[in-house]
């Protein structure tokens, strides 16, 4: 799925933002050559640069971002004492959240954020910020009456939304096991 999934995000860049990426710089394994070709065919114009084979030094700066990136969500999942199949489960979950952390974040003292630079925008979830794996429980429907029946679902924070407005969030249910 490499090549469709690039090619849409460098479409949704041009189309929706307005930033054409004019380079794209790969390791030589097969699917950057399939991701090539179907730009070429594609007309997008981005150029491929590659690296030498077994050269990650040749890409440093993405690796080190993906080493810092991988140890935070390591540490994340660390952090909830998780046996090895939730951390599974949540892995996709935590990467997404760590990696917004990462792009609101700032970096050097007077620097904007990443994600300020590219938008020309704080990133508008900063007042909604919660911690991965806090506990909450969940109202759920009309069934709120009586001192002793449960008021709702317990679940934990795994994340934000990304197709709702800010301050709606992403909750595993522990019930249900589901997202």
């Amino acid at each position: 799925e490499t090549s469709t999934k690039m090619h849409g995000l460098i479409v949704e860049l041009r189309d929706r933002y307005n930033k054409v990426v004019k380079f794209l710089r790969c390791d030589n394994a097969g699917e950057n050559k399939k991701t090539e070709e179907l730009f070429k065919a594609r007309g997008l114009g981005t150029q491929f640069e590659y690296t030498a084979p077994d050269t990650p030094q040749q890409n440093g700066k993405a690796e080190r971002k993906f080493a810092t990136l991988y140890g935070r969500i390591r540490a994340t999942l660390n952090a909830l004492d998780a046996d090895p199949d939730f951390r599974t489960k949540l892995w996709a979950e935590a990467a997404s959240t760590m990696t917004l952390m990462e792009n609101i974040s700032v970096k050097r003292r007077g620097e904007k954020p990443p994600y300020t630079k590219f938008f020309g925008k704080d990133c508008q979830v900063i007042p909604y910020l919660r911690k991965f794996g806090e506990i909450a429980v969940l109202a759920e429907g009309q069934n709120l009456m009586g001192k002793r029946t449960n008021k709702g679902i317990e679940a934990m924070f795994v994340g934000y939304s990304k197709d709702h407005a800010m301050g709606v969030y992403r909750w595993y249910c522990f019930d249900t096991e589901t997202i």
